[in-house]
């Protein structure tokens, strides 16, 4: 997925532009009041979710689990924002004024793509010691928070899901080289 999302945005950049440029024409009409409210109940999301999972993780003292999906976010954020650096490209106009502005939280440019693949990374750890219900649910509230970001006109869709799947190789990675737990 890293590897065809990065042979996309290189062999076909102009035209992703022109995508994301047209993406983002098309949700910058929305209201005031409505992306307000949307980017905060993103926000919110991208809160609670991992911090739940955090302390859930604690009170089941699943240490070992919580120090790896730690360690895998860290890995990812760090990576995501180290290309995202390289990557040294032109950014909509649109984009930049909507993650400028205020929201309930922080800024609407929480969370950034370097934090959803984080948190991409945490879940994908975390996943094998969770029930299948709640596997659904955290990527369900993951895809959630992507999706409101490019409804809100605040993420580029390809750039997530770049993102996400960069947080997948690397909590995979990060399975791999430590095991899984029975």
């Amino acid at each position: 997925l890293v590897a065809l999302g990065l042979l996309v945005r290189f062999a076909a950049s102009e035209a992703m532009g022109d995508l994301e440029r047209q993406v983002l024409a098309l949700f910058d009409g929305l209201p005031g009041v409505l992306r307000r409210f949307l980017v905060g109940l993103i926000q919110v999301v991208a809160l609670v979710v991992p911090l739940a999972t955090m302390v859930t993780l604690v009170v089941l003292r699943r240490w070992r689990t919580l120090l790896l999906a730690v360690l895998a976010a860290v890995v990812a954020d760090l990576v995501v924002d180290g290309a995202e650096a390289a990557a040294d490209r032109t950014r909509p106009a649109s984009l930049e004024a909507a993650e400028r502005a205020d929201s309930w939280i922080a800024g609407a440019a929480y969370p950034s793509t370097a934090y959803l693949a984080g948190i991409a990374a945490a879940v994908t750890v975390i996943a094998p010691s969770m029930p299948r219900r709640w596997r659904r649910w955290a990527w369900g509230a993951l895809a959630a928070v992507a999706f409101g970001r490019v409804v809100s006109g605040t993420g580029l869709a390809v750039d997530l899901l770049a993102a996400g799947a960069v947080g997948w190789a690397i909590g995979l990675a990060v399975l791999l080289a430590f095991g899984v737990q029975d």
